[in-house]
């Protein structure tokens, strides 16, 4: 079968809307890193209001979105505000801090609902978006944290808007009024189903498990290393998912987890293997939400990747705040989350939900 004319610029747009993402949060590590070292920030109240504005705020960039259309604008301005925030950051680190995560919002939903779309709704194109992500955060970490922030600043910028030219060099294959790609009027259908809002709570479940996990195994000086490991299962099991199913590829790649993080204890050799299965079910549970809300693919992008996230995050808080970090509460959470998806699978298996 002879596949179309711009099947590889298709999936170079895909993968180019990805390394966007990861250079996004590339600045936002470094922003991070160097508001980190000063001694004078209210450090806790910039972190806070960042993730707040990052993972609270998605869906409500999202639905911008889909209310207004132009996916492709939204996500060129949210990159662009996200250079602005690397000028920003030694002169005014509480606008920056505000710019990053707007922008953050606005680079994971349009990203998402634009990969998807791109892509033809399979699930590799979530997997090669949201992969780039967690490497871009812990380089710009590191490389924030022992570079001049002149020098590591300039690279952020720079390598940002050369993909962004890219992407516009390969803009000429997407049509902004594709069906799907943005819904128009908002209207009830924008609650979901109970299928949808049981997968983030099963996102969320495993988010908690993936921090829980870091603090109580977390190998000094290997967070690199730990993202590369979490970005290979994110592209091996989106690519396996299109082939044998969302549902089947998450529900396993959550047992092996599990499995993993039961056996190796709190080796860090073992951990590395459990975060590649752990984050193996990112793009196919993302997929299945985008498929829960495909009328509003901003939106749904934006609650798989940013609500969902911090809804993990919320119990991490108050068990830090009580000194509890526990290896056994992260492989109760994975097998929590694997339960909700089994529910899932068995409920809707005629359906396309969890294919």
């Amino acid at each position: 079968m002879e596949r179309p004319p711009n099947y590889f610029r298709r999936w170079a747009g895909v993968s180019l809307l990805g390394l966007c993402h990861g250079c996004g949060d590339f600045n936002a590590g470094i922003l991070l890193a160097i508001i980190g070292s000063d001694s004078g920030a209210d450090l806790v109240m910039m972190y806070l209001l960042y993730n707040v504005l990052a993972f609270v705020g998605q869906p409500f960039a999202g639905l911008i979105c889909d209310r207004l259309g132009r996916t492709y604008q939204w996500f060129y301005f949210g990159c662009l505000l996200s250079v602005l925030s690397l000028l920003l950051v030694e002169q005014q680190p509480e606008l920056a801090i505000i710019c990053s995560g707007v922008a953050s919002a606005f680079y994971h939903s349009a990203g998402g609902a634009a990969a998807w779309d791109l892509g033809g709704k399979r699930i590799l194109a979530t997997g090669l978006f949201t992969a780039p992500g967690v490497v871009g955060i812990a380089l710009g970490l590191n490389f924030g944290a022992i570079l001049p922030p002149s020098a590591v600043m300039f690279i952020g910028a720079t390598l940002l808007i050369a993909l962004l030219v890219l992407v516009g060099l390969l803009h000429g294959v997407v049509r902004e009024d594709t069906p799907g790609l943005h819904a128009g009027k908002i209207d009830f259908s924008l609650i979901g189903g109970v299928f949808g809002w049981m997968i983030l709570l099963a996102i969320a479940a495993r988010s908690f498990a993936w921090s829980m996990g870091q603090q109580a195994i977390f190998p000094p000086g290997y967070a690199v290393n730990l993202a590369i490991a979490a970005a290979i299962g994110k592209v091996i099991a989106s690519v396996l998912a299109d082939k044998i199913g969302a549902g089947i590829i998450t529900i396993i790649s959550l047992v092996i987890a599990a499995v993993l993080l039961v056996v190796g204890g709190k080796s860090p050799m073992w951990f590395f293997p459990a975060v590649t299965a752990l984050q193996a079910g990112t793009g196919p549970m993302m997929a299945m939400v985008l498929r829960t809300w495909p009328r509003f693919p901003a939106f749904g992008s934006g609650l798989a990747q940013g609500l969902a996230v911090a809804m993990g995050g919320i119990p991490i808080l108050m068990l830090s705040g009580l000194g509890v970090v526990s290896l056994q509460i992260a492989v109760g959470a994975l097998i929590f989350a694997a339960v909700i998806m089994l529910i899932i699978f068995r409920s809707s298996l005629r359906q396309a939900l969890v294919r």
